[in-house]
């Protein structure tokens, strides 16, 4: 007799808790425009405030969540620069629940503009050489045309202003596209840097220029 009346408390039980299982449907919607909030996040709390389940709405704002009701169980509602809402979800509904619209308030802050600065690359390759932008070099400000170039990947300076390209002292200077006769160093050392503007290193010089280059 105790076996049966065990077995038969636990049906009970079972056919409780499928009546209590229900699905939670509604739409959610923007208050002031009512057009559907794509991608709104609902999630499913339990009296502690932690999250039983969640889903989100589709392209028209519709969602259906299924889930056991417990007590104290509440649906929290929210979108991107809206405010959240939360509804109580206490009463005992049958298998399928609507909630009804929604309706969510915006209170993001309106962008006022957009300010799109350009800037020219600190370095452009080209197929023959590479131009370095010497206004990308802060730490010759004030200085010369030597202490730009001791920023240069391919050139070396040494303590006594000797300069070197990719390890050798043969090269050639051009100002402006004009060959510089004399001591490179000496000429760069009388330019201030804030009057240079780019320094080009050729790499693969044409027959344009002469042959010691």
């Amino acid at each position: 007799m105790k076996a049966i009346f065990l077995s038969g408390l636990l049906c009970v039980w079972a056919f409780v808790a499928q009546a209590q299982t229900t699905t939670v449907t509604g739409l959610v919607l923007d208050s002031a425009s009512k057009k559907p909030l794509a991608g709104a996040t609902i999630s499913i709390l339990d009296a502690r405030g932690e999250q039983v389940t969640a889903a989100s709405t589709n392209a028209n704002g519709e969602f259906a969540v299924k889930l056991k009701l417990t007590p104290q169980l509440k649906a929290a509602f929210s979108y991107v620069q809206y405010a959240s809402r939360i509804v109580s979800l206490s009463q005992v509904p049958g298998e399928e629940w609507n909630l009804g619209q929604i309706l969510l308030s915006f209170e993001g802050a309106a962008m006022q503009q957009v300010v799109i600065q350009g800037r020219k690359p600190p370095v452009a390759m080209r197929f023959d050489r590479q131009v370095y932008q010497a206004a990308n070099y802060a730490n010759a400000t004030g200085g010369n045309g030597v202490d730009i170039l001791r920023n240069l990947p391919s050139v070396s300076v040494d303590a006594s202003g000797n300069i070197q390209l990719r390890g050798s002292s043969s090269f050639l200077l051009l100002i402006n596209g004009k060959a510089v006769q004399g001591d490179p160093a000496v000429m760069l050392a009388q330019l201030p840097a804030a009057n240079i503007e780019n320094i080009e290193i050729i790499s693969n010089p044409s027959a344009t220029y002469d042959a010691a280059c």
